[in-house]
């Protein structure tokens, strides 16, 4: 096993463990551990409900932005380019949402230094400081991960938990 499968078969791991607590309130958000979600889809394959546990940064609308950091051919990505209806949990609350990935190259960029710069330790996990890296070296470094937007409807203000499954 080469060593991209081997970190991407640690990531889901993880991620397996930290949905529950993350969804229970139990994993708050710290400059060490980053601010953490939940972010629910819809396997595009089975149709099941699929979770995974990622770090997230605040969009100034209102909405999130995270970043899919095992490029295009991240599973939750490819599941929400398929379906974009998805459920976020941050804390305690869960909320529904519009996903959509960022094409514009600013708003890119900017997506994908806010998501480094709140993922704690993670974010530096790349080999640069995200908070003073070069536009040009970040865009460099970060090239072929797809950043997503999502927007929450304000009307709708929680929903309950799905039952989920993951992987």
């Amino acid at each position: 096993m080469d060593m991209a499968n081997a970190s991407r078969k640690a990531f889901m791991g993880l991620s397996r463990l930290m949905a529950p607590l993350i969804r229970r309130g139990l994993v708050p958000s710290t400059r060490l551990g980053g601010s953490m979600c939940v972010l629910r889809t819809r396997g595009r394959q089975t149709g099941k409900v699929r979770e995974v546990a990622l770090d997230y940064a605040s969009a100034p609308d209102g909405g999130i932005w995270i970043m899919a950091g095992w490029g295009a051919k991240t599973r939750w990505y490819l599941n929400l380019l398929a379906d974009p209806a998805v459920e976020v949990t941050v804390g305690r609350r869960t909320r529904p949402g519009t996903a959509r990935p960022i094409t514009h190259p600013g708003e890119a960029l900017a997506a994908k230094r806010a998501v480094l710069l709140a993922s704690g330790l993670a974010g530096r996990s790349g080999g640069l400081d995200p908070g003073s890296a070069s536009d040009e070296r970040l865009a460099l470094v970060y090239d072929g991960f797809p950043v997503i937007h999502v927007s929450f409807d304000r009307t709708e203000d929680a929903c309950p938990p799905t039952s989920p499954s993951t992987g």
